[in-house]
């Protein structure tokens, strides 16, 4: 069983546009509620979501196994989002 394996079909698709979504949503809503703090824990929290999903061929799930292009495009909304809520 692998891990790290890509997806079938095109690089660009709506899951990964979810992921981006995501990632921007989780430090803006964190900034906000939370401050500063917020958006510096809020990497945690999709940590633990990106944890859960490379868990999913024990645990059941939608993903069989986890996708870089679904980790990068996380961590790019991630970055997008926690530029906003600091400038």
């Amino acid at each position: 069983m692998t891990l790290w394996k890509s997806k079938p079909g095109p690089a660009f698709r709506w899951s990964r546009l979810l992921h981006l979504v995501i990632g921007v949503a989780v430090p803006v809503l964190a900034g906000h509620w939370w401050g500063y703090a917020g958006v510096g824990f809020s990497p945690l929290f999709l940590g633990a979501m990106w944890f859960r999903e490379l868990l999913t061929p024990w645990t059941g799930g939608w993903h069989p196994h986890g996708d870089v292009l679904d980790f990068v495009a996380w961590v790019l909304g991630w970055s997008v989002g926690a530029l906003v809520m600091v400038t």
